[in-house]
């Protein structure tokens, strides 16, 4: 059995597989429009935070130089290293033991670096109250 459509019939699907394709075509273009927008403003995101911990990283290091470059330049810290240097190993001699200023600690972390520690005074409160953050 053979099925007739009229010619009205005829268009009117013509017509709603034209729009059919056309919304598919659309909808796909969009969609990889977004997609492509989308991946571009995460790697953009990415990378300023990548930009931003950096200069943090970088301005906290320096700061930890511009510490140590202070305390190299201390002549009181230079007096304690040489009483120290001086004393004799496992000296229980007081006057031959020195002590660092309060607020601050050497800490020899690995062979020929120093590193400025914040530690509490006395009274338990920390000489300076600034967080960093990286």
């Amino acid at each position: 059995m053979k099925v007739r459509l009229k010619l009205t019939s005829k268009l009117a699907l013509l017509f709603m597989l034209f729009v059919a394709l056309s919304i598919a075509l659309t909808g796909a273009l969009a969609y990889r429009s977004a997609r492509d927008a989308l991946q571009n403003a995460t790697i953009s995101g990415l990378a300023s935070a990548s930009m931003e911990k950096e200069a943090a990283l970088n301005n906290w290091i320096e700061e930890g130089e511009r510490h140590v470059a202070a305390l190299a330049a201390s002549p009181q810290l230079r007096a304690h290293v040489v009483a120290l240097v001086a004393a004799a190993p496992g000296s229980a001699d007081p006057s031959r033991r020195s002590r660092l200023p309060v607020g601050r600690a050497i800490v020899m972390d690995r062979p020929r670096a120093l590193f400025p520690v914040p530690v509490r005074d006395r009274a338990g409160i920390r000489p300076d109250h600034r967080r960093h953050r990286l």
